[in-house]
């Protein structure tokens, strides 16, 4: 099919996020697209892929990179109390002892999260059995949910996720 030729062209580039499929016969499409993380659908029905495009699109925006600026009439002797925050919250983690219990707690989060999408929860069991077996920045850039999960709770400043996963970031 075209979709077989075109995925493998596509799907390592890191401006596509997620790849859905549109085709006639599903079933003729679900086994090779198992191979590729970014695809997040085959679908039928039009309406359907609209509102998976749509879904796609919000995430997209949501793991938008933040950036802030500092007016220049703030005084630059005075620290923003959003970088004193970061610092805290740093040295907060930094001294959190972390240990197996952490890791399954966040296994279990991660699986109650990705309950319905059957691709990040086979990469939710890879971490859960071969966490160990590599860096953490290997997990980090690997095509799966760690670098959006992460990436979007640093950008919200969503403490309870960034202690949540301490065990990484540490």
């Amino acid at each position: 099919s075209l979709g077989q030729h075109i995925v493998p062209n596509v799907h390592d580039m890191s401006q596509v996020d997620t790849i859905l499929v549109f085709c006639n016969n599903q079933a003729s499409h679900e086994q090779w697209t198992k191979e590729w993380p970014k695809i997040k659908g085959v679908f039928t029905d039009i309406s359907a892929i609209c509102e998976a495009i749509k879904q796609a699109a919000h995430q997209c925006e949501q793991n938008a990179t933040s950036i802030s600026f500092v007016a220049s009439k703030n005084k630059f002797d005075q620290l923003d109390s959003t970088f004193i925050y970061t610092q805290i919250l740093k040295e907060i983690l930094l001294t959190i002892n972390f240990d197996d219990e952490h890791f399954k707690e966040f296994i279990a989060y991660c699986r109650e999260v990705y309950e319905d999408d059957e691709n990040e929860l086979k990469n939710v069991n890879q971490l859960q059995i071969t966490y160990k077996d590599n860096t953490p920045i290997w997990w980090y850039t690997k095509n799966a949910f760690l670098y959006s999960m992460l990436n979007q709770a640093l950008r919200l400043m969503d403490v309870d996720m960034i202690i949540r996963m301490g065990f990484f970031i540490n």
